[in-house]
């Protein structure tokens, strides 16, 4: 079943999203456009909404089955919006099924890649391969010498090595918070995990990277 909606909890049109998309964000060079903690409240916001769709919403969980950069619509005050529901399926609980591919290839899980399979767990990887680009201000395809690298392939090795700090934006990196940064790639190694069992629910992740707002409130009022 189509949907056409903004999930910002709420309804919007494009007069509510003055920034643009979170992908033209991405390309501006405005330093408030590039700080940690415009990123980090960005990704909460994505992941709320994701959670609203698979786990609140009266008609069911819904698939989003696009979420992608140009999908997220910015406000005034950057806080996101889920658009484009085109591509979106309304679902029984924990259910899974068969469909047509659609959207863009560098967000889609392996089940959905190879079988078109789709679950909540579908969205759950794209927001994993999201989040690596908010860290990292990286595309999800990027071309360097006649090569084609997906961000996984670059990013996964620097997780697993415990390189964090090596998946941060250039831009950013005097500024970014170490704490923060080991929750949001956490989260993202979780969710893009190749078997959809083993990934978080989007209620699950926003417990995982909400942890650094509770860090920095603790420490504000310590330090006052």
């Amino acid at each position: 079943m189509p949907i056409s909606m903004y999930c910002n909890i709420g309804a919007g049109d494009d007069q509510a999203s003055p920034q643009g998309s979170l992908a033209l964000a991405d390309t501006d060079q405005s330093a408030s456009l590039l700080e940690w903690h415009k990123r980090h409240a960005i990704a909460i916001g994505i992941a709320k909404g994701l959670r609203f769709l698979h786990e609140e919403c009266r008609a069911g969980p819904i698939i989003h089955l696009d979420l992608q950069p140009s999908n997220v619509l910015l406000t005034h005050d950057f806080v996101p919006m889920l658009g484009d529901f085109g591509f979106a399926k309304c679902k029984a609980c924990n259910d899974s099924t068969k469909t047509m591919i659609l959207g863009q290839s560098g967000y889609w899980a392996p089940e959905y890649a190879q079988y078109g399979i789709a679950s909540v767990k579908t969205d759950v990887f794209a927001f994993g391969i999201l989040l690596f680009q908010l860290i990292s201000g990286r595309k999800v395809l990027d071309e360097h010498n006649g090569r084609c690298t997906h961000i996984l392939q670059w990013a996964e090795p620097l997780i697993k090595t415990l390189a964090l700090n090596e998946l941060v934006d250039d831009r950013i990196k005097d500024t970014y918070d170490a704490y923060g940064l080991y929750h949001l790639a956490r989260a993202a190694y979780l969710c893009v995990r190749a078997n959809p069992e083993q990934r978080p629910s989007m209620g699950e992740v926003v417990r995982l990277i909400e942890v650094e707002n509770e860090h920095i409130k603790r420490f504000k009022k310590y330090k006052k």
